[in-house]
């Protein structure tokens, strides 16, 4: 088993009605209509690009800190440290 630890930025779409969510150390983002949703959404996403780095052998990014990706959000995003663990039977195409 691998665990994967990454910042996100959360934040309110009011022009379409969602909360976005974009990890900035992977430059990849997702969505979800309610906070909730796109916290599940982050956790599986960020599960789903490690399982891939692990079968494909990709280079990535290592996680900023915390403390790194608050200083520099903007002030009405939310930072939340998101987790995911990819284990052996996932790896299976």
């Amino acid at each position: 088993m691998q665990g994967y630890l990454y910042p996100a930025l959360f934040y309110k779409d009011n022009e379409e009605n969602l909360y976005r969510v974009y990890f900035p150390d992977i430059e990849l983002s997702t969505e979800g209509a309610v906070m909730e949703e796109a916290f599940l959404y982050a956790k599986e996403f960020l599960k789903a690009y490690f399982v891939k780095v692990q079968q494909y052998d990709f280079d990535f990014n290592l996680p900023s800190s915390f403390e790194q990706v608050k200083a520099t959000a903007p002030k009405d995003f939310n930072i939340m440290l998101i987790y995911a663990e990819v284990n052996k039977k996932d790896l299976k195409d």
